[in-house]
């Protein structure tokens, strides 16, 4: 809750990968495609995470 005020859109994408995990814990479905989706979100918000960081500390 706290980090989504300060980075909206990385808090949906890990929320979007929390979703996912809970899915496959709780119903015990959890595709190949789930498990790509999860990387593809983490991948991405890591990026920009990482972007934000390279542009303050060369600003």
């Amino acid at each position: 809750m706290e980090y989504e005020k300060k980075n909206p859109e990385v808090a949906n994408h890990l929320l979007a990968i929390k979703w996912i995990g809970n899915s496959g814990s709780h119903f015990n479905t959890l595709s190949e495609q789930n498990i790509l989706d999860a990387y593809r979100l983490l991948k991405y918000a890591l990026e920009l995470i990482y972007q934000e960081k390279k542009d303050c500390s060369t600003g």
